[in-house]
Order: C-alpha cells, then structure tokens, then sequence
C-alpha cells in the first residue's frame, strides 16, 4: 500500500519504508507508477488529487481518496508532534490500514461529482452576492441615485453568471448516467427540484457510500445530536456535521413541500400542536426529505 500527501506542484509519497517527492504532473504521475506499486491512498487536497488519481485509476490501479480531518484526527490520535508532508504520507497508510475495509475504492465517477461541486459551489457564491447586492439597492437609489443603475446592472450580470455555473453543473451531471439518474429520481420528490438535487449530489458526493438512509441523514448534520454526562441526559440540537450548503438545499425543499403537499403540512401542524417552534417543525421536515431524497436517488424502497 502506497501513500500519497499532494500539494498544488509535488506528491510526497510513502512506498515501504522509503520517502519519495514527485511532480505532480503527467511526468510524475508516470514516474510514480513505475516506481511503486498500488493500491494508492490519496489525501484529498481540494481539487489537486484528482488528476494523480484519475491517472493511477487508469493504469488499472486501486485508489483510495481519503479525508483530511480524518487522517489528521488519526494522526492525533497516534499523539504525533511533528507534521510534515513526508510524515503526512506515513500517516495516511497507517490510517488507510487501520479503516480497511470501510474506504471504498475512488472511480472516475467522483471526479465528475467534484467538478460539479466547484461549479455549485461558485453558482452559490456568486449568488450570493448579486442577493447581497440587490437587498442594497433600495437605499443605494435613495442616497445615490445616479450610481443605483450602473449597481443594478452589475447585480443582473452577477446573477446571470450564477445560473450559467448551475447551467454548466447541469450539464456535467446529464453526461454521467449515473449522476443523471440519481438528480432525475430526486426530483420526483416534492419540494426537490434540479437545483436542490444538483446540490444534493455536489455537496453528498457519491451516494451509494452511505449504507442506508440513516447514514445520509446523518451526514447532512441535520439528526439531533444526544448529550450526555454522568446523570445528565439531553437531546441537543442538531449535529450540524455536514455540509451547511445541504442542509440549506433539504430546508428550501422542506418549505415548498409544506406548501404543496398536504402530508407534509400536516406533519408541520403536528409538531407545531406538540409545541414544537417553527424552525425545529422544518428542520424534522428537512430530514424527512433527506431520507426520502437519498431513497430514491439510489433505488432504496
């Protein structure tokens, strides 16, 4: 098993018991393939793993991509002091040893999901900002009024540009069977509609590493987290451990599926008798969807 730390221009890689520095690029890519022998372990680092990994995965190697909090929490609990790139590389074989058969093969198929993410990610943003901008523009054309149109100009542009990312995350999604089966089932969903689905899959990744249901809900950091010490038992609040973008994404669902499904605004009316608080009726809401999103997007009954 051969460990690989990437930064932006090198892979620091633990083959053995040797250290080795390759470019990252082609030139090194094929140098490391030659020298050393899978499967690969690879540390996420944003996007810069994914062309090593979709290089080695087309050697015919194994390749396992794996998170940078959860090799560092092992690495904490090694109780390391030191951290370098070489040390890191080490790290993450002990890691990828110690998980075994939890981490799942890496396939070109994330590749795709990770594009789609950096263009959500960038349609969000940018729309975000012509919001932010546009929710001034009231005040802008009461003081400023000779600079409110060159403002409502660049609040269009920041827009158009924003549904143009989700455009473009559309069309990488229709080009993969795979991903475009899972956003066609997630939209049979009440209250889910291209955007949230495209998020779902930006943001949740591959959907069939979960094992079940559960397991996504889990993720979306939208289940109640119990606390607990010595006689002290509560149920806190949500865990919040997942990406806040898909807990957004679940929340806008949850409010167009109580105003047009019938079910889901009995529920709502149910928690809010039991004394529940608005918010706390749409997050349960929230995760009903999620469940039932991850359901069909997968095929689960």
């Amino acid at each position: 098993m051969t460990g690989i730390d990437v930064s932006k221009h090198y892979l620091d890689v633990h083959a053995g018991d040797e250290i080795r520095r390759y470019k990252n690029e082609r030139e090194g890519w094929t140098k490391l393939a030659a020298e050393t022998q899978g499967p690969y372990v690879i540390e996420a680092t944003g996007i810069y793993h994914i062309p090593a990994a979709r290089f080695l995965w087309q050697q015919g190697d194994v390749v396992y991509v794996v998170s940078p909090l959860q090799v560092r929490r092992y690495a904490q609990a090694l109780m390391t002091r030191n951290k370098t790139d070489a040390l890191d590389a080490y790290v993450i074989v002990e890691y990828a040893k110690a998980a075994g058969d939890k981490l799942k093969p890496w396939t070109p198929l994330d590749a795709d999901l990770g594009a789609i993410r950096v263009l959500v990610s960038y349609a969000r943003g940018v729309i975000k900002q012509s919001t932010a901008n546009r929710n001034r523009l009231h005040a802008i054309r009461f003081a400023y009024p000779e600079r409110a149109e060159a403002i409502a100009e660049t609040v269009a542009i920041l827009r158009k540009t924003g549904n143009r990312f989700y455009r473009e995350a559309l069309k990488v999604a229709y080009e993969n069977a795979t991903i475009a089966q899972w956003i066609d089932n997630m939209t049979n969903v009440t209250g889910i509609g291209e955007r949230v689905a495209l998020t779902v899959v930006a943001y949740g990744g591959n959907l069939t590493r979960f094992e079940h249901a559960k397991a996504f809900a889990a993720y979306t950091g939208l289940t109640p987290m119990l606390a607990q010490s010595g006689e002290k038992e509560r149920r806190a609040r949500i865990s919040r451990m997942g990406p806040g973008a898909l807990r957004q994404a679940f929340y806008i669902a949850a409010r167009v599926a109580v105003m047009k499904d019938e079910r889901y605004r009995n529920f709502y009316r149910k928690k809010r008798e039991e004394g529940k608080a608005h918010l706390v009726a749409m997050t349960a809401i929230s995760r009903k969807l999620a469940v039932v999103a991850w359901k069909k997007a997968v095929g689960q009954p």
